[in-house]
């Protein structure tokens, strides 16, 4: 949460064009099975954080099926369960923001329900997480994910 991945698969659209398809999948979700809520915050709290869980791991199991994508994927999607799936069909990137930039950037953001838990709840969250991170290669910058993905390393 609050890395930038929206950014930079925005980023990423404006530096390589239509050579990919590019999907953040928090919005693919939202547009194909949570049309009916104004934001995926109210969807995931409606629904749940478990049967989201589900619905996200259908979601990417539908996506890994599909040639040139970069996928921006949400803050807890690489499990124990999608990792299989995504160490198989995708090169990952970890976008590598501190967690004290991450957290000034989702405080109080009620579009993401797990931002209301207290600081040390969401500090024990980011270096869980980090811990699956390390297994793809860390990024900061744009042009740190271009280089890979067009070959000119």
């Amino acid at each position: 949460m609050g890395a930038g991945k929206s950014h930079f698969l925005k980023e990423l659209l404006t530096q390589l064009g239509d050579k990919y398809q590019y999907i953040d999948l928090d919005d693919y979700i939202l547009d194909t099975v949570g049309q009916d809520f104004e934001s995926l915050g109210k969807y995931i709290e409606d629904l749940g954080l478990e049967d989201f869980r589900e619905i996200e791991f259908a979601a990417l199991s539908e996506l890994s099926k599909l040639d040139n994508l970069i996928i921006a994927l949400g803050g807890g999607t690489i499990t124990s369960k999608t990792k299989p799936i995504l160490d198989k069909d995708f090169l990952g990137f970890h976008i590598d923001v501190p967690f004290e930039k991450c957290l000034e950037r989702i405080k109080g953001d009620s579009n993401r329900p797990l931002a209301s838990l207290p600081e040390d709840q969401l500090r024990d969250l980011y270096f869980e997480r980090d811990k699956l991170y390390r297994n793809y290669k860390r990024v900061r910058l744009v042009k740190d994910v271009l280089e890979h993905v067009e070959g000119k390393r």
